[in-house]
């Protein structure tokens, strides 16, 4: 499991798929394969997870400047 964030706007195609807005926080868990990986919005209540392109989602590396980006990304 790791903290990410949408690098899109995605809308869903099916109902095990997320809808991403371009720098909206996830929780990205395992890839499912090459294309997708399951992820939720982090501030998101539920356990439940859906699929979405990897090529859609930046996963932050184990440091924090990450989320100090997108902090500052978003203000």
């Amino acid at each position: 499991m790791s903290n990410g964030y949408a690098l899109y706007d995605y809308t869903a195609q099916q109902g095990d798929e997320l809808n991403l807005r371009e720098g909206q926080l996830l929780v990205v868990f395992e890839d499912l394969d090459a294309d997708w990986c399951y992820a939720k919005y982090q501030d998101s209540t539920s356990d439940d997870q859906f699929l979405v392109p990897k090529a859609y989602v930046k996963v932050f590396s184990d440091d924090s400047w990450g989320f100090f980006f997108l902090f500052i990304h978003n203000f």
